[in-house]
């Protein structure tokens, strides 16, 4: 039966080479068949399957969703320059020349994964989350793109360099979560764009409220902390 599936998929992939759109779930097929890197159109692919190592031939895809649960690996994933969302926005595991993927406007990632400098060149990115992030002393700048950074586990007592308002200006949401480490936030009020801020399970001794969080719309705080006096705060 699923030897019959598999040949009638494949018939249909090779019908349907000029589809923009695939929507794609086959009961009992764990991977999907080689003919779907046929579909060179494909801009859209929803599938709850694994992937053949032939789908990093789909360069004009734009969007990949899939059910499947866990990480994935995906060889030649960098290939796939079109690429601008993964969803769900999981954890896959190293992708190689990550930096190809400039028209990637999300990441998720295990911090032991990338280096920051390795994503100086995805232009495009807009949402940025670290998990189990280290005490980083290294200067490197983030895309300046950025304007969701989720950091959860952070295990440093002071910011990560690359964390400051000459860096990440355009932030317009910051969520930082299970830090218990973290003592010294940086100065998010002088964020120009800061619209959401949530800080939770973060023991901080020192929030420097200078700059006035000035067009700051939400704030949610579940922490243990110190205000420091500064220009302005918040009133």
């Amino acid at each position: 039966m699923l030897m019959r599936m598999r040949r009638l998929l494949k018939r249909c992939l090779n019908h349907w080479k000029v589809f923009g759109v695939l929507h794609l779930a086959v009961d009992g097929l764990k991977v999907l068949p080689d003919a779907i890197c046929d579909l060179r159109h494909l801009g859209y692919l929803s599938i709850h399957h694994q992937l053949p190592s032939s789908f990093c031939k789909l360069y004009h895809l734009q969007v990949l969703v899939s059910t499947q649960s866990g990480n994935q690996h995906v060889l030649g994933l960098n290939h796939l320059i079109s690429l601008r969302h993964l969803i769900p926005c999981i954890y896959y595991e190293t992708i190689v020349g990550i930096g190809t993927l400039t028209s990637l406007q999300e990441l998720s990632f295990p911090a032991n994964v990338y280096k920051m400098s390795e994503l100086k060149d995805l232009k495009e990115l807009q949402e940025l989350k670290i998990d189990g992030l280290k005490n980083d002393k290294h200067h490197e700048e983030p895309p300046d793109s950025l304007k969701e950074l989720k950091i959860r586990r952070y295990q440093g007592v002071r910011s990560p360099c690359w964390m400051g308002p000459e860096l990440l200006r355009n932030l317009e949401y910051v969520n930082l979560k299970f830090c218990s480490a973290w003592e010294h936030l940086p100065s998010l009020g002088k964020l120009p764009y800061l619209k959401n801020l949530r800080l939770s399970g973060i023991d901080v001794k020192k929030i420097n409220c200078e700059g006035g969080f000035q067009q700051l719309q939400h704030l949610y705080l579940f922490v243990t902390m110190t205000v420091m006096n500064g220009k302005s705060g918040l009133d």
